[in-house]
C-alpha cells in the first residue's frame, strides 16, 4: 500500500470517526428533548419501561451498529484495495484531531 493510500483511508477513516461522533451528539440532544438525563439515561431508561421492551429496542439497535459497522469495514477495505483514480488523495492526515478521538 502506498503512502497515497493509506492517507486517504486514514482521512475516510476520520470522516466515519466523525459521523459516529456526531450521532452520539444528536442521540444526546433526543434524549435530552424527551426528558432524560444524558448522563443518567440508563437507569431512568429502565425504569421507564419494562425489560421486555428494553430487550427488544436493545436488540434492535445491535442490529444497525452491527450493520454500520460491516459497511464501514467493506467501505474500507474497497478503498483499501483500490482507491478511485478520479478523487484527489487528501494530504497529510490531520494528527491533531486523530489524537482528539484518540482520548475518547
Amino acid at each position: 500500500m502506498t503512502d497515497k493510500e493509506i492517507d486517504y483511508i486514514l482521512s475516510r477513516s476520520e470522516a466515519l470517526i466523525e459521523q459516529a461522533f456526531a450521532l452520539k451528539d444528536r442521540a444526546d440532544a433526543m434524549r435530552r428533548a424527551f426528558g432524560f438525563s444524558v448522563e443518567h439515561y440508563d437507569e431512568e431508561l429502565a425504569r421507564a419501561f419494562p425489560p421486555h421492551v428494553l430487550a427488544a429496542a436493545m436488540a434492535v439497535e445491535r442490529a444497525h451498529v452491527e450493520e454500520a459497522k460491516a459497511n464501514a469495514e467493506a467501505l474500507i477495505a474497497a478503498q483499501a484495495t483500490k482507491p478511485s483514480p478520479s478523487q484527489s488523495s487528501p494530504g497529510r492526515p490531520r494528527m491533531k484531531r486523530i489524537h482528539r478521538f484518540a482520548k475518547v
